[in-house]
């Protein structure tokens, strides 16, 4: 009896933690920022020593060693143990994150492969915003800032002008005087064209006329 009791010992020092909550955690963090991806023992007062931290990509399989050992060399110094000396817990929190770090994260008991946790991580880059700012002289002496905003590419935009006060737009006319004289010169074209016409044809009709004695005359 006390030597299975020393058996069922060994093996769970041997075993290490047990890994609490299992269920996979996705987070979505900014480019420049930290996060903390947490991670413990069941019992607090297992050791961690078998625990690691290790990483890869969503479309990669095999995960590399990240803490207490750095196989990829990206996380050097940037990678730090929260409450490192309470017992049991094995939290760290990943700090000037960038877009290349987002993928799987997993914290894992290495003597039980299948005693692990998943995070899957995502860095949004930021927003990037332009601002013009630009001063103008004021005629007494002081300056107004005027801030501009950038365009969409490829749009167009039309301003109607409007007239300034006091100022009275009329609409443009056709000149009077050179149309009536156009129109006056047209009639007069006309009727000189009529008037040759007509009497062209007076001069070519030919006009017979019978005397009392039976001749004929001939008249054009």
């Amino acid at each position: 009896m006390q030597t299975c009791f020393y058996l069922l010992f060994f093996f769970h020092i041997a075993e290490g933690c047990t890994i609490t909550d299992y269920k996979p955690v996705s987070i979505t963090v900014s480019s420049g920022g930290s996060v903390e991806l947490p991670c413990s023992c069941a019992d607090p007062k297992d050791k961690t020593s078998s625990l690691t931290w290790s990483y890869r990509k969503k479309e990669i399989v095999i995960f590399s060693a990240i803490y207490p050992t750095d196989e990829t060399n990206r996380y050097r110094g940037r990678v730090q143990l929260v409450d490192g000396a309470a017992p049991g817990h094995f939290t760290i929190v990943i700090s000037n994150l960038t877009v290349v770090d987002g993928g799987m994260y997993r914290c894992r008991n290495e003597k039980q492969w299948s005693n692990f946790r998943l995070f899957d991580l995502t860095v949004e880059a930021p927003l990037v915003t332009s601002k013009t700012t630009t001063s103008t002289p004021k005629q007494n002496g002081g300056s107004k800032t005027t801030t501009s905003t950038p365009k969409q590419i490829g749009g167009s935009k039309t301003t109607a002008s409007t007239p300034s006060p006091g100022i009275v737009v009329s609409p443009e006319r056709l000149p009077f005087v050179p149309f009536a004289l156009v129109t006056v010169i047209f009639l007069h074209f006309i009727v000189a064209v009529v008037y040759c016409r007509t009497r062209k044809k007076d001069s070519s009709r030919v006009h017979f006329s019978r005397a009392g004695d039976g001749s004929v005359t001939l008249e054009l």
